[in-house]
């Protein structure tokens, strides 16, 4: 295994800015229809669906989707109290809880609207930025091989993506569940998404997602299978999509991880060069 280099990896700061909040708004809406087509095509009885509301969206993907929250509301001008109703009624007449991402652009008007309607935090996670380029000079095993995946072999990508996210002391050998495939399916394989995996000696052995639009590349959906973490895995992936950013035109790339700073994904950002952006909350709905 190759050294790798114990220092931060330098990249040029990077502003984020009104223009570039715009785009990646723009982005995301972009790829929740996208994944939302995919997987309507895959399993229409899901009934998933996407609605522009304000300057976001609120998106259904099934009632235990990861995926299922509303995203960008409450970040511009227009009626609070009328943004908000049409979330609740888009994901109560889905018989879902409603449930939000804030971040520091969210109104402070439409944060007390929410923490009157009971909304409470279930989770927070770290967003990350920097430039395309420069490419970070990061060393990683020279004994991983990173390839673009296509459909024909989405698979292999989502066992090995899937047991990746599931495997915590122990590897894990089950099929897939279903609704499992269809939905990681949805957000590596549609318009916009490029699938990777990462193998040693014609093994998988992890995986990951690069979206792009607008300028902007967002590293998103990987992981490592439990045996091979600690090889450099997850950081060949992170490089091996920086690259294709780079080469696809991008100029800006982003990451989420969690907001723990000694989380090894965490640790693998800064490496890497990238800057923490923002912090954002999943707020979900209590009571009746």
């Amino acid at each position: 295994m190759a050294n790798v280099r114990p220092a931060m990896s330098e990249s040029p700061h990077f502003v984020w800015n009104d223009e570039w909040e715009t785009r990646y708004r723009a982005l995301s809406y972009d790829h929740v229809v996208a994944s939302t087509k995919a997987l309507l095509q895959r399993d229409p009885a899901i009934g998933a669906a996407v609605l522009k509301i304000g300057n976001g969206y609120a998106l259904f993907h099934g009632p235990d989707s990861a995926m299922t929250a509303a995203s960008s509301i409450g970040t511009g001008d227009g009626n609070f109290e009328q943004q908000l109703a049409a979330v609740e009624d888009f994901y109560l007449t889905r018989n879902c809880r409603p449930r939000l991402w804030t971040n520091p652009t969210t109104h402070p008007g439409f944060l007390r609207l929410l923490d009157s309607r009971g909304y409470k935090p279930l989770a927070t996670v770290q967003t990350w930025v920097r430039p395309a380029e420069p490419l970070p000079e990061v060393r990683v095993a020279s004994n991983i091989e990173v390839r673009i995946v296509e459909e024909r072999d989405a698979d292999t990508w989502i066992q090995t993506v899937t047991a990746g996210f599931q495997e915590i002391n122990h590897p894990l050998h089950a099929p897939v569940p279903k609704a499992m495939a269809d939905a990681f399916f949805s957000f590596a394989f549609a318009p916009g998404f490029t699938a990777m995996l990462a193998f040693i000696d014609e093994e998988p052995v992890g995986g990951g997602v690069l979206a792009q639009a607008h300028q902007l590349a967002i590293l998103r959906t990987a992981s490592t299978r439990f045996q091979h973490r600690g090889k450099d895995v997850q950081r060949a992936l992170i490089a091996a999509r920086l690259r294709h950013a780079n080469v696809s035109g991008n100029t800006v790339c982003l990451a989420t991880t969690s907001s723990d700073d000694s989380d090894h994904s965490s640790r693998n950002m800064a490496l890497f060069g990238f800057q923490k952006l923002r912090l954002s909350s999943l707020l979900e709905r209590q009571g009746d």
